[in-house]
């Protein structure tokens, strides 16, 4: 009987065993590389999105996580697969290499630009062959300009082409003379988390390539060897961050816009790291803010904050994820300032906390490459960014957006029944403030009489600073937002004066008591706002009656808008205008710029 227990006991133990290590294998990652480390601050999953067509302003979102349920045939040493798809890899020898000239072109300071192509034998997954594009500076003899040998990767995402028709790509050989390159890849979505097919992980071995089309052009231009400098966006800055992550000793800049599925940075990395993302793409804001903090701990300084969208894409799929020209900019100064740095320092790019220039926000100091860079970086709203988008504290405070020199202050109140994230909020607020004005705002809360008395006393907060004490204002807002602006404006925009006025007729002299009204409320603009209340205290109708203030009020409704539409009346003008009811579409953005006129 005994014996019959031991038995029992150990085939249970041996079936409990093979259990675990069954589950181990499981969690275990293909070619034994950790998968995305930063998966705890992935965003929710998403539908797979549709793969636009290889246009240039085709700009796809990074797609879903996809497990796969099989291993995926094991990686060689350097990265390349070695199974039936893909043809074994040779390597590539710099005078095998055959260079088609595509287009001439002049560039600045008398430099000469000539983009070419080649193709290279890559040997993987899905791209036997590769086609690689590029663009450098020459002299009037035809030589190459000193500054070409600071070679930029524009790393693609899937499925970018036609890249020397993009100013962000002709922009570094004709106005920096850098040389510049990236090339076509051939993928599948579906292949997202499998790291040695999908071209943006080390395993696949396409960062191999990269270095290998590096020494291509060195050797074909004979360009003095420096480390690599890399740009791109979406899964272009997610195949940047892995390159960084892994080639900190190749490498000596990253910046890029809307990558996603990031590696840790480990300690001592000594990259130069900045990560763009436009304000509305949630998809990848946890990844993005994690890459931030994460770094942080490790003593590595990765610049991040969120950008305004791409306004004239207001409508299209990609509105909240493709970069801006304002974003190509940044990433563009951030790279010459780490070029300017390197040059001054005997080709070694310095310590961050060594750099020339910086500044203090969210708690930290954070340091910058140049001037010109800095001077950009700081007239960005990031504390404005970060309580809006990640930290959603302090509902009663005020926020502002402060452009350059502005020449007007928006009040802009939104209203959390018309959308209860913080992404047509930020927009519009970016969207003000690129118009030359102030856009300062408080969040509505449920309690309508606190959020009006919020709205209040930032009307008085704006009156008093003395440095837009000239500035006229302006208030615009949405649904019971607008209504609660409507009331504060009427309350306390405007001031009235009683002066007494002598005047002279023949002999006789009159002496009367005006009325001077003070106001510097141009105009309020309510867009599908109610006007009656059951509260008179947030009426616009009462506020109109009490408070008898002749500032300008438009009232705008959209055709769908079902609730009652007051009569006009003096000092009220009502429009029922297309404004897409409240999905913000392309017209939205000029309802917003003729609030402000």
């Amino acid at each position: 009987m005994k014996s019959s227990s031991a038995i029992l006991f150990a085939i249970t133990a041996l079936i409990v065993s093979g259990l675990f290590f069954w589950w181990l294998k499981g969690r275990s990652h293909v070619g034994g590389v950790a998968s995305v480390p930063l998966s705890g601050y992935e965003s929710p999953r998403e539908e797979e999105p549709e793969v636009p067509d290889m246009v240039d302003d085709a700009v796809p979102a990074a797609a879903p996580v996809v497990k796969s349920e099989v291993e995926a045939p094991a990686a060689k040493e350097d990265g390349r697969r070695a199974d039936a798809e893909v043809a074994e890899k040779h390597e590539v020898k710099p005078e095998e290499v055959e260079i088609k000239v595509a287009e001439k072109a002049e560039g600045a300071n008398g430099r000469h630009v000539e983009f070419g192509e080649f193709v290279v034998d890559a040997g993987l997954h899905r791209n036997k062959t590769v086609k690689v594009h590029f663009g450098i500076a020459l002299d009037a003899a035809g030589n190459p300009v000193p500054e070409a040998s600071n070679i930029v990767f524009f790393a693609p995402y899937y499925p970018e082409r036609g890249f020397i028709r993009k100013p962000q790509f002709r922009w570094y050989p004709e106005k920096a003379g850098y040389t510049i390159f990236s090339m076509d890849i051939n993928s599948d979505l579906s292949e997202v988390e499998i790291r040695d097919k999908m071209y943006y992980y080390k395993e696949s071995g396409f960062h191999d390539l990269v270095f290998e089309i590096q020494d291509i052009l060195e050797k074909k231009y004979k360009l003095s060897h420096k480390k690599l400098l890399i740009t791109g966006q979406s899964s272009g800055a997610t195949m940047a961050e892995q390159l960084g992550c892994h080639y900190p000793d190749r490498i000596d800049a990253v910046a890029v816009s809307g990558g996603h599925r990031f590696d840790l940075i480990q300690k001592g990395n000594k990259v130069a790291w900045l990560s763009l993302l436009t304000a509305g793409d949630r998809y990848r804001y946890k990844a993005q803010f994690g890459l931030m903090r994460l770094s942080g701990g490790v003593g590595v300084q990765v610049l991040h904050t969120l950008m305004h969208p791409v306004w004239q894409r207001k409508g299209g799929k990609y509105f909240h994820h493709e970069a801006s020209l304002d974003d190509w900019k940044m990433l563009q100064l951030f790279i010459t300032g780490i070029v300017g740095l390197r040059d001054r320092n005997n080709g070694v790019v310095p310590d961050y906390h060594r750099w020339p220039e910086k500044s203090r926000y969210d708690g930290k100091v954070w340091y910058y490459p140049s001037k010109e860079f800095a001077d950009a970086w700081k007239k960005l709203p990031h504390e404005a960014i970060l309580e809006l988008a990640y930290y959603k504290e302090h509902l009663e405070e005020p926020v502002y957006f402060i452009p350059e020199s502005p020449k007007s202050v928006v009040v802009y109140i939104h209203d959390n029944a018309v959308s209860s994230d913080e992404v047509q909020l930020i927009d519009n607020l970016y969207f003000i403030m690129g118009q030359g004005a102030v856009a300062a705002t408080v969040r509505m809360s449920d309690d309508y009489f606190a959020t009006e008395k919020n709205i209040e006393r930032l009307l008085k907060a704006i009156q008093r600073r003395p440095e837009w004490r000239k500035l006229p204002i302006y208030v615009v807002g949405v649904g019971a937002g607008g209504q609660l602006a409507a009331v504060a404006a009427l309350k306390t925009g405007e001031r009235i004066e009683k002066k007494r006025v002598t005047k002279t007729y023949g002999k006789g002299k009159i002496i009367k008591t005006v009325i001077v009204r003070h106001t510097r409320i141009r105009k309020i603009t309510t867009i599908n706002s109610p006007y009656r209340w059951p509260f008179a205290k947030l009426s616009v109708l009462y506020a109109r009656w009490k408070y008898k203030a002749h500032i300008p009020l438009v009232m705008l409704f959209s055709k769908d808008y079902t609730g009652e539409i007051p009569h006009g009346a003096k000092y009220r003008e009502v429009k029922k205008v297309d404004v897409e009811g409240m999905t913000l579409g392309p017209r939205w953005f000029d309802t917003i710029k003729e609030a402000m006129k």
